[in-house]
């Protein structure tokens, strides 16, 4: 965590020409001074605290929206409008040579057979805290206090929206495999001993091989499609990922045994589906997309405190084109 003189010194660099002439640079002997000047004029006090959340807000968003443990699924910003219209289009179809009727056909139309999906934007969410100028006034007083005071509250509204995005992107695994009746799942046995184990893992690195081969019968919409083990993601609950972990089944993640290039994510649960120990999924499984991030502050002069708001606005969506699997208990 930098200190109050190096995030001072900092904001001063960068600042506007009104707040350099009015407040002076930050040392070891002025910081109580430095404090007071922009305490006691506002038009520095709202462009330093504006500057030091904005700065610290940067560092928390690239290192706390990685606690969602499947952010790795989002698809970045959708820049224009509020809907994707995902398609897909199969492949052609070889028909004979036939010189006999190449001139009648040749200016003939085949049009590709194509199928689409639409995706909306569903999240529209804000998160809200307080910082109260007597708790910048007490930040003065310990050589960090500025950037613990402002990391602890700006964490407060980015883990909250980290972890509310993980417990979204759960709740689409249930939703895809409880409302869309041609999910594909498979059986396997609830893992508990070596043998139960040996069956779940021989299943999953069968429907891992048979991902990389073209086929219908992994999507729900039938289309003719294939993920390569490096495109696969096995997310797995973390009881069955401990026990597979354990001296005795330790074999079933060997090289030897199990000898499949995918990503595991371990998870918690699966958003409520039940009976599940683990699913396997292309990276394109989920359709997910940021339309809005944005942090407003305003301040109340009356009271003396500026709040603060974290908006999250989100296309959150699975696709039904792309290999998913659910390894159902018996």
């Amino acid at each position: 965590m930098a200190t109050n003189i190096t995030l001072l010194n900092t904001i001063w660099e960068n600042a506007s020409t009104d707040y350099q002439t009015r407040i002076p640079a930050a040392t070891v002997s002025n910081i109580t001074a430095v404090g007071n000047a922009i305490l006691n004029y506002d038009s520095a006090k709202n462009e330093f605290l504006d500057a030091l959340v904005n700065r610290i807000s940067l560092v928390m968003i690239s290192s706390k929206m990685a606690t969602n443990k499947l952010s790795m699924f989002k698809m970045g910003m959708l820049e224009y409008g509020a809907d994707i219209e995902e398609i897909f289009t199969a492949m052609a179809t070889a028909k004979p040579f036939n010189v006999d009727t190449a001139e009648a056909e040749v200016f003939k139309r085949v049009d590709p057979t194509v199928t689409a999906m639409f995706h909306r934007v569903n999240r529209e969410d804000f998160y809200k805290v307080t910082i109260e100028e007597a708790q910048i006034k007490r930040a003065f007083t310990s050589s960090d206090g500025l950037g613990k005071l402002v990391a602890s509250i700006i964490n407060s509204l980015y883990s909250a929206d980290a972890h509310d995005e993980y417990v979204l992107m759960k709740e689409l695994i249930k939703i895809y495999f409880t409302d869309v009746t041609t999910a594909k799942y498979i059986e396997t046995p609830k893992v508990t001993d070596q043998a139960t184990a040996q069956k779940f893992m021989r299943a999953i690195k069968q429907t891992s091989t048979d991902f990389t081969f073209m086929d219908v019968n992994y999507n729900p919409r039938g289309v003719l499609t294939k993920s390569e083990q490096s495109e696969q993601v096995l997310l797995i609950h973390k009881n069955v990922d401990t026990l597979i972990g354990t001296d005795l089944l330790a074999w079933a993640f060997n090289a030897n045994n199990f000898d499949v290039n995918v990503q595991k994510v371990v998870v918690d649960d699966f958003g409520g589906l039940a009976n599940t120990q683990a699913i396997l999924v292309d990276r394109k499984f989920f359709m997910v997309f940021d339309k809005l991030i944005k942090t407003t502050n305003q301040y109340n002069a009356q009271g003396m405190y500026w709040n603060y708001w974290l908006h999250h606005h989100q296309l959150l969506s699975t696709s039904q084109f792309q290999n998913a699997v659910q390894f159902k208990i018996v």
